[in-house]
């Protein structure tokens, strides 16, 4: 982690440089929260979780691990929604091409950092921010990465009861964190509010095939621990989009660790 340099001076190292708040590729907000106690805890449960289904954060806390973080813990909260809307923005945006979208929606979308990135790189977009009463508050007193302006409107809501009219939905890592009937309800909403000839924009890691490795699948049982959702292959996907009266349209690979795959209305509208 560190380095001698001389007689009792150390120095940072590459891997130390990496728990820098101020580091481009900073993992220290992940290694504080997957670090926290409550997350220790939760994988304590990991036995419960395996024999019944049960989110171990249910198990434990009595609430999922949204209201847990509102309710019990608004500090791993806080750092969960930092961690959620950091990096991988200039990846979406090289990979996809939003032009002539003039509403976008991005659900759950935590300080909203993608959406800044959006609004910077196409002046004519607006964007909606639609999240948790706690969040919105957060953002409206601090604004999005420090800025806020009247092309991104704040809406306190809840994205399994409805979603504002837009051009195009973005579900950032939101639909790992719920199950088919729960993911296929935030889906559904989309299809039902989005415009004539809108799209659904679901950025997730896509599970390889069961005979290859990939990290992503011990990040399946980080899902069994901590919410009620699981990571999902393509197959999975096209599914669940079509449960939700979509169709899987593309999948755009990026230079991050998210694809972006492209949902219209089944029946064309």
């Amino acid at each position: 982690m560190f380095a001698e340099v001389g007689p009792g001076v150390f120095a940072q190292t590459p891997l130390s440089a990496l728990l820098r708040a101020d580091g481009a590729d900073s993992l220290r907000e992940e290694v504080l929260l997957l670090g926290g106690e409550w997350h220790w805890r939760a994988w304590g449960a990991l036995g419960n979780a395996v024999r019944t289904g049960q989110a171990a954060v249910d198990h434990l806390f009595g609430q999922d691990l949204f209201s847990y973080f509102a309710a019990q813990d608004p500090q791993a909260g806080e750092l969960f929604h930092r961690r959620l809307s950091a990096g991988g923005h200039a990846a979406v945006l090289a990979a996809y091409d939003f032009a002539g979208l003039e509403v976008v929606a991005d659900l759950g979308g935590g300080r909203g950092t993608l959406l800044g990135a959006l609004e910077a790189a196409y002046p004519r977009l607006r964007g909606l921010l639609l999240e948790r009463p706690e969040v919105i508050a957060h953002v409206r007193a601090a604004g999005i990465e420090g800025r806020l302006d009247e092309r991104i409107a704040l809406i306190s809501g809840d994205f399994f009861a409805a979603v504002p009219p837009a051009d195009a939905y973005l579900l950032r890592k939101v639909l790992h964190a719920w199950s088919d009937e729960e993911s296929a309800r935030i889906l559904a909403n989309c299809r039902r509010a989005v415009r004539r000839g809108g799209r659904v924009l679901v950025l997730e890691q896509i599970v390889p095939p069961w005979d290859e490795w990939g990290g992503l699948k011990f990040g399946d049982l980080e899902m069994l621990v901590l919410t009620h959702g699981r990571e999902r292959t393509e197959a999975e996907f096209r599914a669940l989009f079509a449960a939700a009266g979509l169709r899987l349209a593309r999948i755009v690979p990026t230079a991050s660790e998210v694809s972006i795959l492209e949902g219209h209305a089944a029946d064309g509208s």
